[in-house]
């Protein structure tokens, strides 16, 4: 059973951030399965981290560009929430690496399922506000 369920109210209404979205909801998932694994679970902690890592950077980069295009006001803000969440997570995973700790690991993985809901809730799905806006203005 997935840990974070992906619902209807996820959706921004660009075909390829939900996309992206969904994809993380899954690779977040899967890290929370490899953890609870009872097998040695160590290095698949840290493919898994590794992926993670890499798509949540690929998915920022195609974020940041979709607000540049449409001239997104709020961009700059939250682009340095983007650059936050990454300090955080490399630095979680760090800590994982250095200590191979079962509670780190847990730690990285309720830290990204907390942020990718409220980051959604909060910040993504005003990028959706925006865009109906303009819509309803004629833009």
């Amino acid at each position: 059973m997935p840990v974070i369920e992906w619902i209807d109210e996820f959706n921004i209404g660009i075909e390829c951030i939900d996309s992206q979205h969904r994809q993380l909801v899954s690779m977040i998932n899967n890290l929370y399965e490899v953890i609870r694994s009872n097998k040695d679970r160590h290095p698949a902690i840290k493919k898994s981290l590794d992926a993670l890592i890499d798509y949540i950077n690929v998915h920022f980069s195609l974020e940041q560009n979709f607000m540049d295009r449409i001239c997104y006001p709020k961009r700059f803000e939250h682009v340095e929430i983007h650059k936050w969440i990454s300090i955080q997570v490399v630095s979680l995973c760090d800590s994982y690496e250095k200590d191979k700790n079962s509670l780190l690991a847990e730690e990285l993985f309720e830290f990204l399922s907390d942020w990718f809901v409220k980051h959604i809730k909060s910040e993504d799905l005003l990028i959706k506000s925006f865009l109906d806006q303009t819509k309803t203005q004629g833009y």
